[in-house]
């Protein structure tokens, strides 16, 4: 942590004696004042926008990649695709928790990452000829055909061997291949393009404590996707958690299975990284130590590192793992649960922020 960071934590924790409960615009309205602007622009200049901006550039290095892969069809350089591929994978780790404006009214997690991916369709849509480039456009009923996982499928999934699955693709496959790439660089870029300074000035002026504040809808994705995207879809499902029997085949990258637990662990770190400041940025923690409440702070980082301690002793394959051993996820998914109840109890409380979306897992 700088001595940026230092010295605005420190104008922070004067601000809550000095700062009126009356002020609904630059306070959050609960039993204690913190100064909302300042935490939004850091928010905002020091984490959202570099890490969208990092996730467009590794997108950008896909599309290259894939224009590279055209003009030169060796396993040489569909190697390198796949290589580019999952480094955007990652990327859209970090950015996916933040859902809100354009990245929620275009449906951009869901376009980019729904799975598991609806094969039989993609195949079918190869074989007939009746695909174009509008049809990923279509509906979100298109969902499951596209973004990462559908090139998870493409790339994984047509073979048993690199050498396999760089043979197995036709004209055809190509051509699906360069339309889902595009569209998932469309929808990055247009999510990227939409964080100008005008939107930044109205998100970082929104600091009502009412439940539209950035603030709560900050709060509110960061932890809906925690415990939809990454102890959900990621963990609990799979696991067999919200079902009779354990599901292997709804990994996150079911083909590429042996990367599965890098995006696991890419998303709890992204998650991590929020929570303790993203590129040094004002954060949770830091909130919680300037208000006395530094019980909870601990509880949380304990917490954390209780997850990644049982992530780090599964198998890199998750598809693997759940087959024979699937209590090392049911373990994760509990220490999971645990985490939500810190956040969505004693943060929650002590921060006086609000939880939007509701879930009925009984948390």
């Amino acid at each position: 942590m700088n001595n940026n960071k230092y010295f605005v934590l420190s104008l922070l924790i004067s601000l809550f004696s000095f700062i009126s409960c009356n002020s609904d615009s630059d306070t959050n309205g609960g039993g204690f004042d913190y100064d909302v602007t300042t935490v939004l622009t850091d928010w905002v200049n020091e984490a959202i926008v570099p890490e969208i901006t990092s996730a467009k550039t590794t997108t950008d290095h896909l599309v290259s990649a894939f224009e590279t892969f055209e003009t030169d069809q060796t396993l040489e350089n569909f190697t390198a695709l796949k290589e580019a591929y999952f480094n955007a994978y990652l990327s859209f780790q970090i950015i996916e928790k933040y859902n809100f404006d354009t990245a929620e009214n275009i449906s951009f997690s869901g376009f980019l990452n729904s799975y598991p991916v609806n094969s039989t369709q993609i195949d079918t849509y190869i074989a007939s000829g009746t695909f174009s480039a509008e049809t990923l456009e279509s509906s979100v009923l298109q969902k499951d055909k596209q973004g990462f996982p559908a090139l998870d499928y493409l790339f994984n999934g047509l073979g048993t061997t690199e050498t396999e699955n760089f043979e197995a693709l036709t004209t055809q496959h190509i051509d699906y291949i360069s339309a889902v790439i595009n569209r998932i660089s469309s929808l990055t870029t247009e999510v990227s393009n939409s964080w100008d300074e005008e939107a930044k000035a109205a998100f970082i002026s929104n600091t009502s404590s009412s439940l539209s504040g950035s603030m709560n809808i900050v709060f509110d994705r960061y932890v809906t996707n925690f415990e939809r995207k990454i102890r959900e879809a990621k963990v609990s499902i799979p696991a067999g958690v919200r079902s009779v029997e354990t599901q292997p085949s709804k990994i996150e990258s079911l083909y590429g299975s042996e990367l599965s637990k890098d995006l696991l662990q890419e998303a709890f770190e992204g998650f991590e990284s929020f929570y303790l400041g993203a590129n040094d940025s004002m954060s949770f923690s830091d909130l919680l130590q300037g208000i006395g409440r530094s019980d909870i702070d601990l509880k949380m980082k304990e917490y954390i590192a209780t997850i990644f301690e049982k992530i780090s002793a599964i198998d890199p394959d998750l598809k693997l793992q759940v087959e024979t051993d699937a209590l090392k996820l049911v373990e994760i998914h509990d220490a999971m649960q645990s985490l939500v109840g810190v956040l969505k109890t004693d943060i929650k409380s002590s921060l006086s922020l609000s939880i939007i979306t509701q879930d009925n897992d009984g948390d």
